[in-house]
């Protein structure tokens, strides 16, 4: 019997690593694709917290690019998901030549991108090269889609789904003293600021803080957090990190410059159904299930805490539902169903 399925070549730096979120979306999404899909991954490790050299002369990804040229005969398609962490710009010669080879063959080349505006002036030019040159873009959000529609005019917009989720989870009741952060703690993050704000807000000890972290910090710290009624939950597994969303009533986001439409978490805490904290994009700061802040100084952080004493019993359920609403629009499935139709659609346009 014919094999009838689509092969899908996916280059990633960092596939399926937490600590790296392009890598931990495209094992989402690949996951999720149905059973016509046949995917092949060419993926390497890259640290963000290589110095800038290292960057520049790795060729991790480079030789991923070579080796799915290579092979381009046997897939429909190779999807990109960039950037990748290192910079080296021998990457625009493999794409190109990658290119090349496949449209001779009718194969398409799809260029899923996690960034542009916020990236150095080096890699824009990776980007804007490499978004000439493919067939389909993918993009996270319609402020980034204009900001490429000069270079391509077949760009659409995907959305980042919920980085947890189980099919099978059930709603839990909710303490409404319960807080949670979920993520790295990095550079990325107002990680102290958020810790001095709590510490000003919780002097009486009566509130919890989880932070659930794949982030290993010392246990100085750790003694630390238990005297604010913090605790620490250092790589904890899926199920156990919905849980206990489940179980708190607020989570803090104090994502720098802001919450958008590439933030899985803030999908995964609406999933959870709680009411969140920090400075949202103004897609999303007037959602009613947010608490948007000004800043992430030390003071909004102690503001925006206590204005989540503000809320009435009713108040709080009514939120915690249309936070839930909303965070099910971006659930795996549904956002690897969209992309998995627009690969077929773009690969359909090959073989006319």
């Amino acid at each position: 019997m014919k094999n009838n399925k689509i092969k899908i070549a996916i280059v990633v730096n960092n596939y399926g690593e937490a600590y790296d979120g392009v890598g931990a979306y495209s094992k989402v999404i690949a996951s999720n694709f149905s059973d016509n899909i046949d995917i092949n991954v060419f993926t390497a490790k890259c640290f963000g917290n290589a110095s800038i050299l290292k960057k520049f002369f790795s060729f991790e990804m480079s030789k991923e690019f070579y080796l799915v040229s290579r092979s381009i005969k046997q897939y429909d398609t190779v999807l990109i998901e960039y950037p990748f962490v290192e910079w080296n710009p021998l990457i625009i010669v493999l794409f190109r030549i990658l290119c090349i080879k496949a449209h001779r063959l009718n194969k398409r080349i799809i260029l899923s991108l996690h960034e542009y505006t916020r990236v150095n002036k080096l890699r824009k030019i990776v980007i804007r090269s490499m978004v000439k040159k493919a067939d389909l873009i993918l993009v996270s959000d319609e402020t980034f889609r204009k900001a490429l529609l000069k270079y391509s005019s077949n760009i659409m917009v995907r959305n980042i789904p919920t980085n947890i989720y189980s099919r099978n989870f059930k709603e839990k009741e909710k303490s409404t003293n319960n807080y949670v952060f979920f993520g790295l703690i990095n550079g990325a993050k107002a990680f102290d600021s958020m810790i001095d704000g709590w510490k000003l807000f919780n002097r009486n000890g009566k509130f919890k803080l989880y932070i659930i972290s794949a982030t290993k910090i010392d246990e100085s710290q750790i003694r630390d957090f238990e005297l604010s009624n913090i605790s620490y939950i250092y790589k904890a597994e899926e199920d156990k990190i919905m849980e206990i969303m489940q179980s708190c009533a607020f989570c803090i986001l104090p994502i720098k410059p802001n919450i958008d439409n590439k933030n899985a978490t803030f999908k995964t805490a609406s999933l959870a159904g709680c009411i969140c904290i920090g400075k949202f994009s103004e897609e999303f700061k007037d959602l009613s299930f947010t608490i948007n802040m000004d800043s992430y100084k030390t003071e909004e952080f102690k503001l925006a805490l206590c204005a989540t004493r503000k809320l009435n019993e009713q108040e709080l359920k009514d939120e915690f539902y249309k936070a839930r609403e909303f965070g099910k629009n971006f659930t795996p499935h549904i956002i690897a169903e969209t992309i998995e139709s627009c690969i077929k659609e773009e690969i359909n346009i090959g073989r006319k």
